[in-house]
């Protein structure tokens, strides 16, 4: 499970409605409280009470205990522990004691405080569990306390507690949790305002026993259900400060690790994240995601004020969280890399062992007639009403008045996943929410490795946690040790001097020296003191050069100065004259999919074994797992490359397999787009025979194209993939060079392979292979014509969420954003205006490819930009926030092994997506590819666009435009034409309209990449186009 304290908590508060769903009851508490107490045994925890209450004369108290009426008592800790301390002052002090709260009957809250190993000046951190109801000793004893428990009941000393760089509270809260006790059930807390009272009540008393740590800093953390704590205690500080209410708490800012605070949204993200990480199938995601209206809606009843309706939210809510688990089936819902073994998924239970041992009481000050409760029933259930509230409500507040806000998440925590996190805090409205959304990703670098990637504005700071669950301290300690040293000092995030970036003296930069022609210019850097390095003047560099200075950060370099990278963000002035690689299109968007590229351009002088002319290909002999299918007894794959003819020294590289059906099916060629993207994409998470598992294996897919057809994938332009030329001059930078390199490349494919030469052939691809198919099938028409080689028998070609009539597609996306409640009246009545302009500009650029059209890229890319910003969607399909990650297809295809099966050159690494190669293409961008395509109809050649209707970047709305306004024979009766349903396995799967020769289809449930996300219907739609039946 997670964090003991804050796990718990959080988790009992979701998990208890871990019930069997089925209607709701009139009253779920019942089946709550048993599910509360199955998490607590889940972590092998099993308090001997609910709750702590007692009668007051019946309870022993430590003879260094007089007990009143109010104040404060503390005894000193004389724990013997192993090892050394590491602290620098003299007598390292620990305390815990009891404070008797304000305005409660009988009420008694215990805590711990350890002064810091380093200085006393060092700011004073108080932790707090979630639950509701879990005892801060669980992350005391297993996190980021000094020390920790061995399995012999003895203490070590814990090398990474916060202690190290902090003085430490840890308080049993609310009452009724850990040692805290009352002899009043009226003392049960039921909301945050009661919480944060008792919460305020004790620092008051506390800074009167310690009036020493007054003027230090201030900082409330925790994890888990702490992200309702935590907001209303910090609101509650700050108001009592303005009110002047007591002791003056110099609070600096508050930290939430794997929280709960805006319910409404981080339910809604279950399915995203567990879909995201393969948890679920796509139609267990479909099924789930059904749920997701009746807990928005329900949630919203709920609202802030944590009435009645907010259990009936969270049993409504917590259906989805239950659906997902019912099919993970043992997985660790606090860390999804484990499994829970039978009915444990963490032993936590040293602690109770350790705190119920009479000498540890007695050394703690606990009154002997009072047991440890790690987690409380009781307390879980008196909270029931609070769960469902949004706590986020009273941040905005705390940020305007400068309270720092850090939310740190580990990654492989489900029950409080990163998505939904970073989502909250990115709809949260406050003055900065702009800048904050705009803001770049930076790394979090620990021992110069990246640990995690942050996000800053301002007071807010977001932070994914690499390699961790639930319970970051207890995963990564070094990590979250300098995560709060350097949060508490403001070195988290870039600092900003003299319109220049700054790095902390943690956050080092590779520095990259990049000399491509036409693509870079000077690198003019230079270290201003070690550790430091001052990127400046970036006007004068290439942005792909900043790119890859700061790559190891994984930053796209922000700033508000016109000489900086910041000039290529996607909000910058578009009268900008630097189109570079790594500008938004090419390298933000690629980074979205974790393609980390090692090079931008493969350029080797051509010492390679290898002929000049004609073509070198081998079979391919990987290992796949299961069945293939195939009905012929020896199934060919082939990969190769071909030397290009009229280059300098071009070889393109491909990969052929032959049909799982028979020899005689179509031979379809496939383009993935970019440009400068391999089709390796397509290959292995899309289309291809086989796809790449998490463990760099290959299984058979089921559904790859090669069932129905001979497909080949062609790494192209040059530079791209595995292709590659000894010189710069091979690079190409319009759809002729394409078109004619591709053309060549066919040739040769069909003088090595004449038996394929009277097949059907058909060109497909996707994205700005909406450029690139058009030209092509124009080029063997072309050729065919001309009578220029081996006729090559086109039969159709198919474009798949294309780039094609960039004028129409952009000015649609401010339609589509609109259809799709992504922006607002107001935010489309705004960026409606840029529309004219852009159409304008891209009129201009025409169908040439002039340095005009490098300026209408500028201007209509603010549109698209506008709308990512404002929406924080991944582009690629708008029902996520984050893109998938395609990163495992780079390791796999750089693995020696792999590049020797497939014949590969050493010296030669996979380029995923080159930023050369786009920044090559970038005039040809915004060159309207649709006016070729209707003399291709008039000769009968079939074009299918399929689009799927998530897409945004070319979304389907933008697509219909441009088919249904383009000219030729057939397009008055293609408009008037009816539309129809495309069914599979019984069931609509998309909407199709045709005429002649011209097919469109809109794919259900389908973002930019069909094949990966409707594997099933992408095959059996190019199997009927193909075969003319997709009208039937």
């Amino acid at each position: 499970m997670s964090s003991p304290l804050s796990i718990l908590s959080l988790f009992l508060s979701l998990f208890l409605f871990i019930i069997s769903s089925s209607s709701l009851t009139t009253n779920p508490s019942s089946s709550l409280r048993k599910t509360g107490h199955q998490l607590i045994t889940d972590l092998n925890l099993h308090p001997n009470n609910q709750v702590n209450i007692f009668k007051t004369h019946t309870v022993s108290f430590d003879e260094n205990f007089k007990d009143s009426e109010s104040s404060i008592f503390e005894k000193r800790l004389k724990f013997h522990v192993h090892g050394e301390s590491g602290a620098t002052v003299n007598d390292l002090a620990h305390h815990a004691g009891y404070y008797h709260l304000q305005h409660t009957v009988d009420a008694r809250m215990f805590y711990y405080f350890f002064e810091s190993r380093k200085a006393k000046a060092d700011p004073v951190v108080i932790w707090l569990t979630g639950g509701p109801g879990c005892s801060s000793e669980l992350a005391l004893f297993y996190e980021n306390g000094p020390f920790k428990i061995t399995n012999n009941m003895s203490l070590v000393w814990n090398d990474y507690g916060w202690d190290k760089v902090s003085n430490m509270l840890f308080v049993d809260q609310p009452t009724g949790t850990g040692f805290s006790y009352s002899s009043s059930n009226q003392d049960t807390r039921h909301d945050e305002t009661g919480v944060s009272n008792d919460l305020y009540n004790f620092l008051q008393a506390f800074y009167k026993a310690h009036p020493d740590y007054v003027d230090n800093d201030f900082y409330i953390t925790g994890e888990s259900y702490a992200g309702h704590y935590i907001p209303s205690f910090a609101s509650r500080i700050n108001q009592g400060n303005k009110n002047k209410e007591g002791i003056h708490i110099n609070l600096k800012g508050f930290a939430i690790g794997n929280g709960l605070t805006d319910p409404g949204i981080q339910y809604q993200a279950y399915t995203d994240y567990a879909l995201n990480n393969n948890l679920i199938s796509k139609s267990d995601y479909n099924q789930i995601s059904q749920k997701i209206p009746a807990c928005a809606q329900a949630t919203k009843k709920c609202g802030t004020t944590g009435t009645d309706t907010c259990q009936s939210a969270l049993y409504l809510c917590q259906q989805i969280f239950e659906d997902i688990l019912s099919i993970t089936n043992d997985i660790n819902y606090y860390d999804i890399r484990k499994k829970c073994e039978g009915s444990l998924c963490y032993d936590f239970s040293r602690v109770e062992s350790f705190l119920g041992q009479s000498s540890v009481k007695a050394a703690l000050g606990i009154p002997r007639n009072i047991d440890y409760v790690s987690c409380s029933d009781g307390v879980y259930e008196a909270m029931m009403n609070d769960w469902m509230r949004n706590l986020e409500a009273g941040i905005p507040e705390l940020l305007e008045d400068n309270m720092k806000m850090l939310i740190y998440a580990g990654e492989y925590d489900l029950i409080c996943n990163w998505l939904g996190n970073s989502r909250w805090v990115h709809a949260m409205s406050w003055s900065g929410q702009k800048e904050f959304v705009a803001a770049s990703n930076t790394s979090f670098l620990v021992d110069e490795k990246e640990a995690g990637v942050i996000k800053n504005h301002g007071p807010l700071t977001f932070i994914k946690v690499h390699n961790a669950g639930h319970m970051v301290p207890m995963d990564q300690p070094r990590a979250s040790l300098q995560m709060l040293e350097m949060w508490m000092a403001g070195k988290l995030s870039l600092v900003k001097k003299d319109g220049a970036i700054n790095f902390s003296t943690t956050l080092q930069l590779t520095l990259v020296l990049l000399q491509m022609q036409k693509f870079a210019h000077s690198w003019l850097c230079e270290n201003e003191k070690e550790g430091l390095v001052n990127i400046f003047d970036c006007q004068k560099l290439s942005i792909d050069a900043c790119l890859h200075a700061s790559q190891n950060t994984e930053l796209l370099m922000q700033d508000n100065n016109e000489s900086s990278c910041r000039s290529h963000s996607p909000f910058s002035s578009s009268t900008s004259q630097l189109h570079d690689p790594s500008s938004r299109t090419g390298y933000e968007l690629i980074k979205k999919l974790n393609l980390n590229p090692k090079l931008d351009f493969n350029i080797i002088k051509s010492n390679i074994s290898d002929s000049d002319s004609g073509i070198i290909e081998k079979p391919l002999k990987l290992p796949v797992v299961g069945n293939s299918g195939a009905s012929v007894h020896d199934l060919a794959h082939l990969a190769g490359y071909v030397r290009i003819k009229h280059s300098v020294g071009a070889r393109m590289f491909y990969y052929f397999f032959k049909s799982r059906n028979k020899k005689a099916d179509p031979v379809v060629i496939w383009l993935t787009g970019g440009p400068g993207c391999s089709s390796a994409i397509g290959l292995f998470d899309e289309n291809g025979p086989f796809q790449i598992t998490n463990n760099l294996t290959l299984v058979w897919n089921d559904h790859g194209w090669d069932k129905v057809s001979n497909t080949i994938y062609i790494d192209q332009p040059i530079g791209t993939g595995f292709s590659y030329s000894s010189s710069e001059k091979d690079i190409r930078h319009d759809e002729k060079g394409v078109g004619d390199d591709l053309y060549y490349f066919l040739q040769e494919f069909f003088k090595s392979h004449p038996d394929y030469v009277q097949n059907d052939l058909y060109i497909t691809g996707e994205s700005y292979g909406g450029h690139y198919i058009p030209a092509f099938a124009s080029r063997i028409n072309q050729g065919n014509k001309n009578k220029e080689g081996i006729h090559i028998n086109l039969k159709g070609f198919a474009i798949g969420n294309g780039l094609t009539e960039p004028g129409i597609q952009f000015a649609a996306d401010v339609d589509f954003a609109m259809e799709n409640d992504l922006i607002k009246r107001k935010d489309y009545n705004d960026i409606n205006k840029m529309v004219p302009k852009c159409e304008e500009a891209a009129n201009k650029c025409g169908t040439n490819g002039k340095s005009s059209c490098a300026d209408a890229l500028d201007i209509c890319e603010e549109i698209f930009y506008k709308i990512v910003y404002i929406s924080d969607i991944c582009p690629y399909d708008l029902r996520k926030q984050s893109c998938d990650d395609l990163s495992r297809i780079d390791e796999f295809l750089n693995l020696e092994t792999v590049k020797k099966a497939l014949g590969v050159p050493k010296d030669i690494h996979y380029s995923s997506c080159s930023g050369v190669v786009y920044g090559a293409m970038m005039e040809d961008m915004m060159r309207n590819l649709e006016v070729g395509i209707p003399v291709l109809l008039e000769e009968g050649i079939k074009m299918l666009i399929y689009v799927g209707e998530y897409d945004f970047i070319c979304n389907w709305l933008g697509n219909y435009r441009w088919v249904q306004g383009m000219k030729w024979s057939g397009q008055s009766d293609f408009v008037k034409s009816s539309t129809n349903q495309f069914i599979v396995d019984g069931k609509e799967a998309g909407l199709l309209k045709k005429h002649g020769p011209l097919t469109f289809l809109k794919v259900h449930d389908a973002g930019h990449m069909v094949p990966r996300d409707q594997p099933k219907a992408s095959l059996q739609m190019l199997k009927m186009w193909m075969e003319g039946k997709l009208n039937v």
